[in-house]
């Protein structure tokens, strides 16, 4: 998956972003930033769900089931 994730930024800094330079409140950004602030926005989001969505399942189920025995294993 990581080497999909390379070839589209390599292509997208070659391609759509190559002659991106863009102002925002006083901070320059160029391809490669653009590129990376789209990664940590993405990485942000993808935590921020998570969080949402384990929220309340504080122990597996399994754990707190005690009538539960470990199953032999045969040899």
């Amino acid at each position: 998956m990581s080497v999909i994730a390379i070839g589209v930024a390599g292509w997208l800094s070659s391609s759509l972003l190559r002659d991106l330079d863009v102002e925002v409140a006083g901070v320059r950004f160029g391809t490669y930033d653009t590129i990376f602030v789209a990664a940590g926005v993405l990485i942000a989001a993808c935590g921020t769900y998570a969080w949402i969505a384990l929220r309340g399942s504080d122990a597996p189920a399994a754990a707190e089931r005690t009538d539960a025995e470990p199953k032999p294993v045969d040899a």
